[in-house]
């Protein structure tokens, strides 16, 4: 599994209490397994991830119970990482003083549900970050968003633009200066962001909601990109349109 870190920006640390907001916490336990009040945790955090393979120092490591298997059982290797803090639920805890483990922990009722507040509080929304124009209506959109493209780039600003459909590769709707980002990095980036995708559609199949459809998950991917590049500006092209249209994120 891996993490979102390559279209994270570069962030001043954050008190730990501020990476928490919003969130519903049951417990703070120090490093000694302490209950002890949130705070008065004296914890800077600079990211977050649910991967002990890609964690770094600062960072809150997000151990999620699973089918087969706790998440509290890769910890260890993201402390040897240099996670700051571990947020689980309460059966991740017990564990995770059963082996010693030594690091504040954080519990909440579903650690999974919490990811999306997380990321939020703790690198915003890469969405937010850029500078967009929507382009809708019935018809020809996709040609107005391209001539929108090169009046942009005739003032030597880097470019993404997010169209559909696609005619032969799927990287077509995603393009950076008119060029179709490159396979290389498609992939790259949907490795980054699926496992985040997949907590979403769990977080919404729980609530008998339905997933995330193709489109959806086109416009994260796309805005991932756009952030990773980065950009100077991103020309939409909108999907359904209207209130309920994925790409009025941005």
């Amino acid at each position: 599994m891996t993490s979102v870190i390559d279209i994270r920006p570069s962030i001043d640390p954050i008190p730990l209490v501020r990476a928490l907001a919003g969130l519903e916490v049951q417990g703070f336990y120090d490093a000694d397994g302490a209950p002890t009040p949130l705070d008065t945790a004296d914890l800077a955090i600079s990211g977050v991830t649910v991967s002990s393979d890609d964690c770094e120092v600062g960072w809150i490591f997000v151990a999620i119970p699973g089918l087969t298997q706790h998440g509290i059982r890769f910890a260890h290797a993201a402390i040897e990482a240099g996670a700051t803090v571990i947020l689980t639920d309460e059966a991740g805890r017990e564990q995770a003083v059963e082996r010693g483990l030594g690091t504040p922990i954080v519990t909440v009722a579903d650690p999974r549900s919490v990811v999306p507040t997380l990321c939020a509080n703790i690198y915003s929304a890469p969405a937010s970050r850029l500078t967009t124009m929507a382009v809708t209506g019935t018809n020809g959109k996709t040609s107005t968003a391209r001539m929108i493209e090169a009046l942009l780039l005739g003032h030597d600003l880097r470019v993404g633009r997010f169209t559909s459909p696609h005619l032969e590769s799927v990287t077509e709707r995603i393009c950076i200066n008119g060029a179709p980002v490159p396979d290389a990095t498609f992939v790259r980036i949907w490795d980054e962001i699926a496992p985040y995708l997949q907590i979403v559609d769990a977080e919404m199949i729980s609530r008998g909601e339905p997933a995330l459809t193709f489109f959806e998950s086109v416009t994260v991917l796309a805005f991932a990109i756009f952030a990773d590049e980065p950009v100077d500006v991103v020309v939409l092209e909108v999907g359904i349109g209207g209130t309920w249209d994925s790409t009025n994120v941005a």
